[in-house]
Order: structure tokens, then sequence, then C-alpha cells
């Protein structure tokens, strides 16, 4: 799981990176340029327009459904045809307890989020950025404590570790 989860948060980093824009204010015009590579026009520039084309379709047509389907798909047991998929969902589920099945879903949001969070609000309002992640992580980081969601007292506690440390870093 944590190899998904690493994976996971790159490819959405690297997604989500792509679209970032800045906005340059010389006089009376304003331009928007690509947040990465301040010289390029915010898709005007033929290469810069196919990435982005490719990270929109990242995000709508793999992240996005892989994210909403591990959310949901724990709730959706009952159903036959999920069942088919029974080995693909234990390898992501298979550590939590069977209530807290959501949770890797969850856990895949909140990475989502805070990216999003760091593109919008990186270089405009940095302060706002640390603030709302912190709480996001704080928040979680909280209901993970209580609800202890790994069938292993050793792994709640490891992951719970591994957590603080990334909020305080």
């Amino acid at each position: 799981a944590t190899l998904i989860f690493i994976s996971y948060a790159k490819l959405v980093n690297a997604s989500i990176e792509v679209l970032g824009f800045i906005t340059v204010e010389t006089g009376s015009t304003t331009s928007y340029r690509w947040y990465t590579n301040g010289n390029i026009l915010y898709f005007q520039y033929p290469p810069h327009i196919a990435l982005g084309m490719v990270s929109l379709f990242m995000i709508i047509f793999l992240i996005l459904p892989y994210t909403i389907m591990l959310t949901v798909l724990p709730f959706m047991s009952k159903y036959k045809l999920v069942n088919k998929f029974r080995p693909f969902l234990e390898a992501h589920f298979g550590p939590y307890k069977d209530k807290w099945r959501f949770w890797f879903g969850l856990r895949l949001w909140v990475i989502f989020i805070i990216s999003i969070l760091e593109v919008v609000l990186n270089g405009l309002f940095y302060t706002y950025l640390l603030l709302a992640e912190e709480v996001i992580l704080i928040v979680f980081i909280s209901i993970q404590a209580y609800a202890r969601p790994f069938k292993s007292h050793a792994i709640n506690i490891l992951d719970l570790t591994i957590m603080v440390v990334y909020t305080i870093s």
C-alpha cells in the first residue's frame, strides 16, 4: 500500500503542477505564465498545450476515477460485479478493518486535495497554504488516532507516527 501511495502522490503532483500558472502584470497588461517556467505563456506554447492535455486526461480519466472507485467500492461489496475484483480490492483494503476499508480512498483524497492546494495557493498565499495543509492533516491524524483503521495495532502506531512526522516537516 505504501508504494501505491507514493506512486499516486507523485502522479497527482506531476499532473497538477503542469496546470499551475502565475499572473504577471506589467503596466496595463496581464498575462498568465506557466508556474514551472515563467517564460512560457500559459496554454499558448504547443508543447505546454500537449503537456496540459495529457495532464487533464490523466486527472479526469485515471486519477479521479481511481480515487472515487477506491473510496466507494468498500460500500458496494454486496454486489456480484464488485466481488469479481476481489483480489484487486484486497491488495488495497487488506490491512484495514472491515468497517474502515474506505480509509484508503480517503487518504487518496487527502493527497489529491493537498496537491491542488499547493498549486493554487503556492506563491500567492503561502501562509494560508501551510495553514490549510496543517489543518487537513491534523484533522485526518486525529480521526485516524481515534478510529485506528488498521487491523494491526503496530501498523496503526507506525502509520500515525509517519503522518505526524509528515505534518511536522
